[in-house]
């Protein structure tokens, strides 16, 4: 009877591959050998994985980040660690883990990652709500408690409040007495969003969000978190009241279909506030802005590990309940990234390599296929010979599915 470890040996990393900047068409279903982890890594089972808003600009050529290509993207993964290298001591084989890929790989059934950067999920975490924290959690986290300052009594405005960050900045608001908050989403959202702890909720598509708010609050926001940038971005600066914050955390208004438009990304760079600071002094506000793939790339060091205990201890007491608005195969790769192109989630889009893939699959995601061999040459950069790992001498999964 064959172990584990060499069913393991058997078996590809299915990979969900950029082989192009550009639409769906560039992503790929490929299979990929199972690296052992390094000196101070672990290697994850990936149950399910995280898909956000930034996948899509980064896919599409948008962002100032440009993974060499071939790549794998997806920067948050939840599951069951099946292998751990030289140097680590505080997790062992079988442990359920959050993960956190700061140089993406997160779309794949097996991922290595740095010890530093998993956390033991809590007994009664699902792998759909860890895969769902890390980005939109600690983005809410960082926008609300560092970036932002917030205090108590103040208002807050955050932009696209149904989804999973607007989600997650709806909860940790709860840790500030007396908060006023502020949401844009679409009509059919508005329910889940204000059951989510938002005062008010203006719907984008058929009211002027800058009026609708200024009836409410005529001196302006304290904190505005800007999920639109471009022209809006400016709208959203005015509406920033004096002493208060204009925090920018993505430019969603950028992306408008499934074609790259250097024309819509110009406008967009263009129509950006553009204030110097002699005249951020003159009208006494700020602005900020954070990029996760970035800040996580360069910084974690400085705030993760305290900003993960926080959210996984608010996780118990029943404040942060991340919302999963749907679980995707793999292989469904497709349908999962219009479900969020067309904002039609509510919470948490997911993806899941060990889930099967729906009978009726979209045409344009592929069938899995074994990686041409000039590929895998070209991607072997950072393959470790390190062997000294430990495996499991017996599955322990099954009470973890």
């Amino acid at each position: 009877m064959a172990t584990e470890e060499e069913s393991v040996s058997k078996e590809m990393n299915k990979c969900l591959v950029l082989t192009g900047y550009g639409s769906l068409d560039k992503l790929q279903i490929l299979n990929r050998p199972i690296e052992n982890p390094g000196k101070g890594q672990i290697r994850i089972k990936v149950e399910t994985c995280g898909l956000n808003f930034s996948d899509i600009m980064i896919r599409q050529g948008y962002c100032n980040i440009h993974p060499k290509l071939p790549c794998v993207l997806g920067c948050e993964v939840a599951g069951i660690i099946d292998a751990v290298g030289e140097e680590v001591n505080n997790f062992t084989v079988g442990m359920r883990v959050i993960g956190i890929c700061i140089n993406h790989q997160g779309w794949s059934s097996w991922v290595n990652l740095d010890a530093d950067l998993a956390f033991a999920m809590p007994e009664q975490m699902t792998f759909e709500e860890g895969a769902a924290i890390p980005m939109n959690y600690v983005i809410a986290y960082l926008l609300l408690f560092r970036l932002g300052g917030i205090q108590e009594g103040q208002t807050v405005l955050c932009h696209s409040a149904g989804g999973g960050v607007g989600f997650a900045v709806g909860q940790l608001c709860q840790k500030i007495p007396n908060i006023t908050l502020f949401g844009t989403s679409s009509a059919s959202k508005h329910e889940a969003v204000k059951a989510n702890g938002y005062s008010h909720v203006i719907d984008y598509r058929t009211q002027d969000y800058v009026q609708e708010i200024r009836k409410l609050a005529p001196d302006g926001i304290d904190l505005v978190l800007d999920s639109l940038g471009g022209i809006e971005s400016k709208r959203n600066y005015d509406l920033t009241a004096v002493l208060g914050r204009h925090i920018i955390f993505g430019a969603s208004t950028s992306i408008s279909g499934e074609n790259r438009s250097i024309m819509k990304m110009a406008k967009m760079w263009w129509n950006n506030s553009n204030k110097i600071p002699i005249q951020l002094a003159t009208e006494n506000k700020s602005i900020g802005g954070i990029n996760f793939s970035t800040v996580m790339q360069k910084y974690h060091g400085k705030f993760l590990t305290k900003a993960m205990q926080d959210i996984l201890l608010w996780y118990d007491e029943g404040v942060v309940k991340p919302n999963i608005d749907s679980v995707y195969a793999l292989e469904d790769y497709a349908d999962a990234f219009q479900q969020l192109m067309q904002r039609k989630n509510i919470g948490k889009v997911l993806l899941s390599p060990s889930k099967a893939p729906a009978v009726n699959i979209s045409s344009a995601a592929a069938s899995v296929i074994d990686e041409p061999e000039e590929i895998l040459e070209e991607d072997s950069d950072k393959k470790d010979e390190n062997a000294n790992i430990q495996t499991p001498k017996e599955t322990e999964n099954d009470e973890n599915q």
